[in-house]
């Protein structure tokens, strides 16, 4: 193997800067996700025709909220990984350069991707905790204040979508 060339250290030092803050994102949702589905199973609410009341996930409402967040939880951590074995081949050895453009648009997409996600399903598990979301011992406020700084760190998300449209652009 040759050693990397200036220009592909350089570059990888960047894509690797975009990516390196995603490893608190999925850690902050799936956080989140956990707490407010622990409340939604623990939570009693309404009386039901049995004479008890009715758990909060019970709700229609709290599926839809909470259930397609957890899934997606897990395709953004899939995507990830994936981003972290692309990552090692390029370190690996000589990439050429639609290898490194494609690889910079995922970093780029999935970044953008992933704050998205992170700033909708915090929010949505602070609302389905109700009162409790804005607790401080449940820490899903803080979550919060910590999501919107992702929103726009390391670049705006305008910005990185059009690099990924640029790269997916044939003839570019």
């Amino acid at each position: 193997m040759a050693p990397a060339s200036w220009a592909c250290v350089t570059w990888m030092l960047v894509v690797e800067a975009v990516y390196a803050w995603m490893f608190d994102v999925p850690a902050m949702e799936t956080r989140a996700l956990s707490i407010a589905t622990r409340y939604a199973l623990r939570r009693r609410q309404f009386p039901n025709p049995d004479g008890g009341e009715v758990v909060l996930l019970d709700y229609l409402l709290h599926q839809r909220r909470l259930l397609p967040g957890i899934a997606k939880a897990y395709a953004l951590g899939f995507a990830n990984h994936d981003l972290i074995e692309l990552l090692a081949k390029a370190r690996d050895g000589k990439v050429d350069d639609d290898f490194q453009r494609s690889l910079e648009s995922r970093a780029a997409g999935l970044k953008a991707a992933q704050a998205r996600f992170a700033n909708d399903i915090v929010q949505g598990c602070r609302e389905a905790c109700g009162g409790a979301g804005f607790i401080g011992e449940n820490q899903v406020t803080r979550m919060r204040s910590d999501a919107d700084i992702f929103a726009t760190f390391e670049g705006a998300h305008t910005v990185l979508m059009q690099l990924v449209a640029q790269w997916r652009r044939p003839g570019v």
